[in-house]
């Protein structure tokens, strides 16, 4: 997707440092990170999910690798573009040019999905066939507009 932006990807004189999935990452990739991130180079993270879902059962994701390098190197993100921040929902609703009224956020996780839902102003629907629990949406019972245990009946 950066490529597809033209973008120039460079590691001797970065604007940011990009921390996203990558299935290669390294410890080189990493003390180089932490490298620039030390000589004064901000850095931004796709989004937040501390967890990735895969067959073998709950896989480290960006938001842990994100902490980590906040520790490693005591400056924080610059930004996290992915969920819970609304900015998606935001060039949505300009590009369509809609309200807020005629969205609804369909997510698994209270932290990102209905967080960005929140955030933005928008209805959500929180399906508990996923990451979320029960138990935590009746500690949280306002978090989301809906609760649905499947989607797998909705027509």
């Amino acid at each position: 997707m950066i490529l597809d932006e033209n973008i120039d990807l460079c590691s001797h004189q970065p604007e940011f440092v990009v921390i996203g999935y990558d299935t290669e990452l390294d410890y080189n990739k990493l003390v180089d990170a932490c490298r620039l991130i030390n000589g004064g180079v901000d850095f931004i993270s796709t989004h937040c999910d501390p967890v990735c879902p895969s067959e073998h059962g709950p896989i480290p994701d960006i938001g842990l690798l994100t902490r980590m390098i906040e520790e490693t190197t005591g400056r924080k993100v610059y930004k996290v573009f992915g969920k819970p921040n609304s900015d998606v929902i935001e060039a949505v609703m300009e590009e369509h040019n809609i309200t807020r009224d005629e969205i609804v956020m369909v997510g698994d996780r209270l932290y990102t999905d209905i967080e960005m839902a929140n955030r933005a102003g928008v209805d959500s629907i929180l399906v508990l066939s996923g990451d979320t629990s029960r138990e935590e949406i009746e500690n949280r019972p306002n978090a989301a507009s809906y609760v649905l245990q499947d989607i797998s009946r909705i027509k």
